[in-house]
């Protein structure tokens, strides 16, 4: 399955694709209006992930920003958003560390060692 025209839940427009490298499926996908997500797990409501107030994007300016939470039993996973990701122009960004995150990197769990290369 790829990108839907719109939410299966809601049926909005406002649907996101995630990262692949990041969520380890390329069919993974986030509504921004009512919060469905579908990722290799199957379609569910985690609710919104945007953070609009304490950041931004320092690309764009833009403040709507999807939290990516990595694959449970994958590197560095976490049990919450471990990123930030630009729904404009998809800019990553360290929860913790607040660093922007190249292609080949990951937030480390905690931010305790601040970016780490992916494996």
């Amino acid at each position: 399955m790829s990108l839907p025209e719109s939410c299966l839940q809601c049926s909005s427009k406002n649907v996101y694709k995630f990262d692949p490298t990041v969520t380890g499926d390329n069919n993974s996908w986030y509504c921004l209006d009512c919060g469905a997500k579908k990722d290799n797990q199957g379609l569910s409501v985690v609710g919104k992930y945007i953070q609009t107030e304490d950041i931004c994007c320092s690309r764009c300016g833009n403040k709507d920003l999807v939290g990516c939470q990595y694959i449970p039993g994958s590197q560095e996973a976490f049990d919450g958003v471990s990123e930030w990701q630009c729904y404009k122009c998809k800019m990553r960004i360290g929860r913790w560390t607040g660093k922007i995150l190249a292609d080949d990197e990951l937030e480390s769990r905690g931010g305790k060692r601040g970016a780490v290369k992916k494996k």
